[in-house]
């Protein structure tokens, strides 16, 4: 039996204080612990502590910078010389309380910088760490809300395992040693460019050729370059959809071929079992339109690979030197073909199994250097014939396309095959194939090595179980070297009741990727959106929830860093603990740091920092500047240091801030023009100076007096007559919210249309939506040709939605006009709005008046806004000074951007930095 050492101390009554003293020390304050040294060995630490009644929305997802809120217990880390050598160590940190109605935040600080925080369990929250160095963890605890006091008791817990254990299931992060990937977030800013908000099953690749990265998802492809001169990069979003793949379609899918540069991307003709297909040979300039599929190319989950002819192929190819293929289902049989000449035309396809051998969806067909063609399916035989033998398998060619072959991964469980979630294959440089499935037995995330494609398996690692996560979907794999492989997927660690493919399910969803690089031996699981959730509530099969579809996709660049393409849906106050709001935006996560899938291009850590990335505004009394979290080089970041200068060359230090990742400059001349830059530093260094800013009065300043006369201040743009929106009359263009100054009272909603509006609204109803984050409330005000009103959109127990319409009263005013204008006029009484409360999430969408298809609604916004008041500009309109956080700054007033993409709450840029956002569900 392993050996445990149990560390009890006595549990004493936490005296309670109140709100607005100093942070509290928990009981006992503090405790020195070794780690186990010896594998099956625990080590379990406990206290106490206690929380008033409050409430601080924990804005950050993170007790930092809250002390007059925070409970503390330090633990003081002791670790030998030499000890991981021997064992791996998972250290859990947990708190949990039995106060009804209060919800409560657990943040971890290692000598003074944060590691994790947790927000989205009840009555419970978890950090854990792997292989933690010595020093002090600060456990904060902090109320998100706290309605009576709370006293809550906390644990560490400890757990040793053999560092050569292979996948013997931990509670940690993983059991593998050495430094985990880290990542950084990029997403289009969709104000100014008028796409990004819809990134539906998304797929991507590398331009080898110019380091472009390309994003397709649903009806918008994407080019994002990079300057790495920053951390996070400089990053240029540009939409470079072609003539074919942006029509209304579904299922997109984009892959380039790493030899040649050129990329494919390409959209399925629902219903006519092909599809549209281009590439482009100029980084998405141009596009030619290419072959469809091939004929009975499928009806549903169409897919794309290129890679290498097998050695032995005589197969005459001499327009293209690889092959491309495609894969599709039809309804009982499913089909791959093959193009010889690029893309431009594909052969007949071939039948590869049917629905008796195989389920019927299948994943993302691969290529291995050796020529060898691989699809992955999630279970086979068909649950339909035998769902207790099913197995997840793969369909392996050794010719071409030619003939295939059904291979079931023998290591998996009879009975695990036949998950909703497509499996997935990566094929490293030495033709090792590593897959990951979902067992349909329990829902955790499997990957399994094979070496002689697909015949025999190894290494069947259950990764949910090395960091506690109950349920996954959507893997994606990719590898690097023979021994080098990673896969992606959704991920909670909720433990709590219900189905986590329901709308009313309770937990919470997160980004994770696990990494070996051991053949599949030892894994790091990273979760690599701690602060911001990919989504809350039920990833579905159906219905509203069904926001993240089937897939996302995940690559590697020709340096080893891997690439992951994702939506988010959960923006504007759903981190926060607001309703999910079931979006879909589209963002990339690019490594940072940690090793890579490519061992050559490993680097050398810990290192300095990278160089923060700066950005800011100015008016004529302060100026403001914030900085994205750089990597810190595998080495915590210990502070920050401003440098300002009257000219790019006269840059010297002009403030330390510790961890904020903000500063306010009053001592500020009105007509001098000042150049900023930060530095960050951590044990290792000072990193380079990061880019300048320069800042004159009036560069990017926020301007929320616009707020002041109708049609107010512009919070969403969107793009103009996008397929799903046609009639134009149903196209909304751009979003306002206004509170006049000869309005007391009201607060105002303009909606703009992209042509004039027949006067009777008899072909659209128009809706604003928001939620209040006092008591989750969600309001819909609708305006149509039978009227105008607003009531609650309250949530139902049964399905989780909130999508039960309470009317609450008619609207004040309302009214639509010949340019094209639909205003919404609401008191703020009636809802009990007052000054400087938050609408989050604020977006409109319009319908077709008869016709309620998800294709067919247009979307924008996704906001939260500041209610500034209707005497704001009577009083002057003066902006003052933002405050800075812990961790980051706070808003000026009026519209505030998803901060979720840089890791870490910050605070608003310029209120003319919009999330202007369009989409394509039913809400209500």
């Amino acid at each position: 039996m392993p050996s445990t050492s149990f560390i009890r101390p006595v549990l004493l009554a936490a005296a309670l204080a109140t709100v607005g003293l100093l942070a509290r020390a928990s009981e006992p304050a503090s405790h020195e612990v070794t780690i186990p040294t010896q594998p099956g060995q625990t080590v379990v630490v406990e206290w106490t502590g206690s929380i008033a009644p409050g409430a601080s929305g924990a804005a950050t997802n993170s007790c930092s910078g809250l002390p007059q809120l925070e409970d503390s217990h330090t633990v003081n880390l002791a670790v030998p010389e030499g000890a991981y050598a021997a064992v791996n160590v998972s250290a859990a940190f947990h708190i949990e309380w039995d106060t009804a109605g209060s919800d409560l935040v657990l943040t971890v600080l290692k000598d003074g910088a944060t590691v994790a925080s947790s927000d989205g369990g009840s009555p419970e929250e978890n950090v854990i760490a792997s292989n933690p160095s010595a020093g002090a963890f600060e456990a904060l605890v902090c109320p998100f809300a706290a309605t009576a006091p709370t006293t809550y008791r906390g644990k560490l817990t400890l757990t040793a395992s053999s560092a050569s254990s292979g996948a013997a299931p931990l509670a940690g992060t993983g059991n593998a040693s050495g430094l985990p990937p880290r990542f950084q977030t990029y997403a289009p800013d969709t104000a100014k460019l008028g796409f990004g908000m819809f990134g539906g099953e998304a797929t991507m690749d590398v331009n080898t050729q110019t380091g472009s990265l390309f994003y397709i998802g649903f009806l918008e492809t994407m080019r994002l370059k990079l300057d790495d001169s920053t951390s996070p990069a400089q990053q240029t979003w540009e939409l470079k959809n072609g003539t074919l793949n942006s029509k209304f379609t579904s299922d997109p899918i984009l892959v380039a071929d790493r030899d040649t540069g050129r990329v494919f991307a390409q959209q399925l003709i629902v219903g006519e079992g092909n599809s549209l297909s281009e590439f482009t040979d100029d980084d998405g300039e141009t596009w030619t339109p290419g072959g469809g599929g091939g004929i009975r190319s499928g009806a549903d989950h169409q897919s794309l690979g290129v890679g290498p002819y097998p050695a032995d192929s005589l197969i005459p190819h001499p327009l293209y030197p690889n092959a491309v293929y495609y894969c599709s289902q039809d309804i009982a049989l499913v089909f791959c073909s093959r193009s010889d000449d690029g893309g431009v035309s594909f052969a007949p396809g071939v039948p590869i199994y049917t629905l008796a051998d195989c389920q019927g969806l299948h994943g993302h067909v691969k290529i291995a250097p050796d020529g060898t063609v691989y699809v992955p399916v999630s279970g086979c035989p068909s649950g339909l014939i035998d769902a207790a033998n099913s197995q997840p398998a793969v369909v392996v060619s050794e010719d071409a396309g030619l003939t295939w072959t059904v291979r079931a991964v023998t290591s998996a469980a009879l009975g695990s095959g036949g998950h909703g979630s497509d499996p997935s294959v990566g094929l490293a440089a030495d033709n090792t194939l590593y897959l990951s499935y979902v067992s349909a037995i329990d829902n955790r995330i499997h990957m399994a090595v094979s070496k002689d494609r697909g015949l025999t398996w190894t290494e069947d690692v259950d990764l949910g179980s090395l960091a506690g996560i109950t349920a996954a979907q959507f893997p994606a794999v990719v590898a690097g070297d023979g021994d080098r492989a990673a896969v992606t997927f959704f991920g909670t660690t909720f433990n709590g009741e219900g189905v986590d493919t329901a709308p009313n399910f309770n937990g919470v969803w997160h980004l994770y990727v696990a990494t070996t690089y051991d053949g599949g031996k030892t894994y790091h699981v990273t979760n690599v959106t701690p602060g911001d959730p990919i989504q809350r509530g039920g990833i579905c099969g159906d219905g509203f929830c069904r926001n993240l579809l089937d897939f996302y996709d995940m690559v590697i660049d020709p340096e080893g860093r891997l690439l992951i393409s994702y939506e988010d849906g959960c923006v504007g106050g759903c981190p926060q603990g607001s309703p999910g709001t079931f979006s879909d935006q589209a963002v990339i996560a690019r490594q940072s740091g940690g090793r890579r899938l490519l061992a050559a291009f490993d680097p050398v850590e810990p290192t300095r920092p990278g160089a923060p990335r700066v950005q800011g505004y100015r008016t004529a009394n302060f100026a403001y500047i914030e900085w994205p979290q750089p990597d810190n080089g595998a080495s915590p970041i210990t502070a920050y240091t401003v440098h300002r200068g009257t000219s790019a060359a006269s840059l010297a230090p002009l403030a330390v801030v510790g961890l904020k990742q903000g500063y306010v400059d009053t001592a500020v001349q009105a007509g001098q023009t000042y150049f900023y830059r930060v530095t960050a530093t951590n044990a290792r260094g000072e990193s380079l100076p990061g880019n300048i800013l320069e800042l004159a009065v009036g560069t990017n300043a926020p301007t929320p007096g616009d707020a002041c006369t109708l049609p107010g201040l512009k919070v969403a743009v969107d793009r103009t007559l996008e397929p799903e929106a046609q009639p134009a009359t149903r196209d909304l263009a751009e979003v306002y919210i206004a509170e006049p100054e000869d309005m007391p009272g009201m607060i105002v909603f303009t909606l703009k249309t992209s042509v004039p509006l027949p006067p009777d609204l008899t072909q659209a109803v128009y809706h604003v939506y928001f939620d209040l984050p006092n008591g989750g409330k969600r309001y819909q005000l609708e305006m149509s040709g039978a009227g105008a009103e607003y009531g609650r959109l309250e949530q139902s127990p049964e399905t989780g939605e909130h999508n039960t319409y309470v009317k609450e009263g008619d609207l004040d005013a309302a009214s639509a006009f010949a340019d094209g204008e639909v205003r919404m006029v609401l008191p703020k009484e009636a809802i009990g709005l007052r000054n400087t409360d938050v609408l989050q999430a604020v977006y409109a969408d319009s319908w077709p008046s008869l016709v309620s298809s998800n294709i067919t609604v247009d979307e924008a916004g996704y906001v939260d806004y500041k209610i500034v008041g209707n005497d704001f500009c009577k009083n002057g309109g003066v902006i003052a000074p933002p405050v800075i956080g812990g961790g980051g700054g706070s808003t000026v007033g009026g519209v505030t951007r998803d901060a979720g993409r840089f890791g870490g709450a910050l605070p608003l840029l310029s209120v003319l930095l919009l999330l202007g956002l369009a989409g394509l569900r039913r809400r209500r």
